[in-house]
């Protein structure tokens, strides 16, 4: 499994993160493809191709520090999901950010809801590849979403001061204003 930078690729691969980005997310929560490609020019983010061999995977984009990065869009191709990459593409970005905090956000499951499934399914699975309860919850865009972290001991401070870093950013390429909230987890009773 290897992480490319875009900046690295040939074209037949950033053709293919083009089109995946438009596959994978609703255009409510798209950014555009050229904006992104901004966005790995700043020292704040890494857009990186994951690719097996000469197989285009999926792509990731992370919002990062020195202490901590955020997992900000992740998308697999359609042809490549069950196929076993999720474990590899999870020791690869380990592997790739040997020294950070790696930070993931999940909508949180909600037993009403249709797909709660495959949101405890999701969660598990980040769960026996090494993620952790923060205890803290991130709401954004009128959605609240439960945070995971690669390490037991989530720096809060780190994430807070990435969050601060990139708001700006973020905000002048989505046309919604992007105003992160962090809160305490409630317990589940």
């Amino acid at each position: 499994m290897h992480l490319t930078p875009i900046a690295y690729l040939e074209n037949k691969y950033i053709r293919n993160m083009k089109r995946l980005n438009k596959q994978a997310f609703l255009k409510s929560e798209r950014i555009p493809f050229d904006k992104l490609m901004d966005l790995s020019n700043s020292n704040n983010f890494d857009f990186l191709a994951i690719k097996n061999g000469e197989t285009f995977i999926g792509h990731y984009l992370i919002a990062k520090n020195p202490d901590t990065v955020y997992i900000f869009f992740f998308a697999v191709t359609k042809k490549q999901r069950s196929k076993g990459y999720g474990r590899q593409i999870i020791d690869a970005i380990k592997e790739y950010y040997p020294h950070q905090q790696i930070v993931l956000d999940m909508v949180e499951v909600d037993e009403a809801e249709p797909h709660a499934g495959q949101l405890k399914t999701k969660r598990g699975f980040y769960k026996q590849n090494g993620f952790h309860e923060t205890g803290y919850d991130l709401s954004y865009a009128g959605m609240k979403f439960e945070l995971l972290c690669s390490k037991k001991a989530f720096d809060k401070d780190s994430f807070l001061a990435l969050l601060t870093e990139i708001k700006p950013i973020i905000n002048t390429i989505k046309p919604e204003t992007f105003e992160p909230e962090l809160s305490v987890k409630l317990s589940e009773k």
